[in-house]
């Protein structure tokens, strides 16, 4: 059994884009206005793995690796504004991004020295994913928030390379590098909008990535969660919204031989 845990990168990047298109959408506005701009939104990058792996033995030094880990991050943001009737005078966003892969790889070990090991690995992993994001606007004497909850699976791919010290026969400490490559779309789920007057409005259906131009001509591209994909002159590209789990992982971890 291998245990193992450490730093990770993430790239949920159409979700990232769509929501700093809310805010430069806003930007816009307060320009408009004769307001300075509020400020941006660079989203969730840096987060934690964990995981555990089983190791099957198929020869002296190759075993089939079955396992399962967690990815999360989160990233949140504040943008102010002059006060004004027109332009939120403050907005703040929240993200959250989890993904658990269902592993199957091949491990190749090899020794270096009788205590040192080199460990070289690579297979597919079935991502379960969950995202939520909350998109709070505050003006002087009204609110509204938006928050999306989203899931969706797909097919990745990691490998990793590390060294591995034998402490004795039973167990080793590890130092490895991961990388993995997980484009994951098709989101599903709702996007609840309330406010200060109170009640709610629910979207349910998928996450689309839109770019939308505004009648002067200006386009942004922003993400929106609808039951069938919008259509019309004013929507100049609209696809399912991507989030990239793609990334790399710098672990430690545990090994125990039974």
């Amino acid at each position: 059994m291998r245990f193992y845990g450490g730093l990770s990168t993430l790239q949920p990047s159409d979700l990232n884009r769509g929501l700093a298109g809310w805010l430069d959408l806003w930007n816009h506005t307060a320009e408009l206005n004769g307001l300075p701009p509020g400020g941006g939104f660079d989203g969730a990058r840096w987060g934690i793995e964990a995981g555990a792996d089983l190791l099957i033995p198929l020869g002296p030094w190759l075993s089939l690796g079955l396992g399962a880990g967690s990815i999360s991050a989160s990233a949140s943001s504040q943008s102010h504004f002059p006060s004004n009737d027109v332009v939120p005078s403050s907005h703040e966003i929240k993200v959250r991004a989890w993904a658990v892969p269902l592993r199957a790889g091949l491990h190749c070990l090899l020794s270096l020295t009788d205590r040192l090991e080199i460990r070289l690995q690579a297979g597919a992993a079935y991502y379960l994913v969950r995202v939520e994001a909350e998109y709070a606007r505050d003006w002087n004497d009204y609110w509204e928030k938006d928050l999306y909850k989203l899931k969706s699976a797909g097919l990745g791919y990691q490998g990793g390379i590390g060294f591995q010290l034998r402490l004795n026969r039973w167990a080793a400490v590890f130092l490895e590098g991961q990388a993995r490559l997980a484009r994951i779309s098709n989101f599903s789920g709702s996007l609840e909008r309330t406010s200060s007057e109170g009640g709610s409005i629910l979207q349910e259906g998928t996450l689309y990535l839109i770019d939308y131009k505004l009648a002067e001509g200006a386009v942004f591209s922003v993400v929106d969660v609808l039951d069938e994909q919008p259509s019309g002159p004013a929507f100049l590209k609209v696809r399912k919204a991507v989030l990239d789990f793609s990334g790399f992982a710098l672990n430690m971890g545990l090994t125990l031989n039974f």
